[in-house]
């Protein structure tokens, strides 16, 4: 089964769970978008985030107003994938994307999930972690999708998100399994999964212009501390 975009919808299917938590609401550089930054030397808000070691980049657009690059394994045929990383940032403040207000993380991410349980026979969603993360609204959330009417494929998904100062983030991390619809478990084990969850721990939004949103010393600055502290 090819795994096409249209199994991992994030940014159509982002963009209409968007404009609903809205209505609920009231409501750079060639190597990927700048709100992926592992040590950033800009002032300002920034998302801290990485793919996992030997990932490859896969697809990227960049523009004013939306952010989004994508990450496979090296090995994977970009058009046969099976497992994907995705990282997307919506500008606020008037913009195109979304208008005046940030979306609501949760009210998101629960409209995303109505969405995956519309798109397959059989589906679960478990609430992760809900709350502050450095002084952001966050949600993390397990998706799992018995069988994909589309594809044909099972799929497990962890997505967060994340409503900055600025802009609103979304991570998400989705692997295709055979479908599993008679099968009571998951096709990942707690193991696995726990290291998934691990790696979306240390995906973070700081801002280094602000105290209540601190981000991380530098890596050199940090030894140095180290020593003088010694």
């Amino acid at each position: 089964m090819r795994g096409d975009r249209a199994a991992l919808p994030l940014s159509v299917g982002f963009a209409a769970s968007l404009a609903a938590s809205l209505l609920l609401s009231g409501c750079n550089a060639d190597n990927g978008p700048a709100a992926i930054d592992e040590s950033p030397s800009i002032a300002g808000e920034h998302l801290l985030a990485a793919p996992p070691p030997n990932w490859i980049r896969s697809f990227e657009m960049n523009e004013a107003d939306v952010r989004l690059v994508e990450f496979i394994p090296a090995e994977s045929d970009p058009e046969q994938w099976i497992d994907k990383i995705s990282f997307e940032s919506f500008k606020g403040g008037g913009s195109e994307a979304l208008g005046d207000e940030l979306p609501d993380p949760i009210r998101l991410v629960r409209n995303i999930a109505k969405q995956r349980e519309r798109a397959c026979d059989g589906a679960e969603d478990y609430n992760t972690f809900s709350g502050l993360e450095n002084n952001y609204p966050t949600s993390v959330r397990l998706l799992l999708c018995h069988r994909n009417k589309e594809t044909g494929r099972g799929e497990v998904t962890m997505l967060k998100t994340v409503q900055g100062n600025s802009d609103f983030y979304v991570i998400q991390r989705t692997r295709l399994v055979e479908p599993y619809v008679d099968q009571p478990l998951a096709p990942m084990s707690n193991d696995e999964m726990g290291l998934w969850s691990l790696y979306f721990r240390s995906i973070t939004v700081c801002d280094d212009t602000l105290p209540e949103h601190p981000c991380p010393a530098p890596a050199s600055q940090s030894q140095s501390q180290d020593q003088e502290a010694g």
